[in-house]
């Protein structure tokens, strides 16, 4: 099993822009990123993306 530091290095070599957290802000910045052609990795430390927009939705 990699470390947290390894792990990390890995993606920085395989990723242009690695973005934390599946929020809108994150979505939407690894949008408009990849559409400038970078590669994008967006990490979530819970099982589904977008969360907090899902919740919002929920609220209003």
């Amino acid at each position: 099993m990699k470390t947290y530091n390894e792990l990390i290095f890995s993606l920085k070599k395989t990723y242009d822009i690695l973005i934390i957290g599946s929020g809108i802000g994150g979505l939407v910045s690894a949008l408009i990123l990849a559409k400038e052609g970078l590669k994008v990795c967006v990490l979530e430390k819970t099982i589904n993306m977008a969360e907090t927009y899902r919740h919002f939705q929920e609220i209003n």
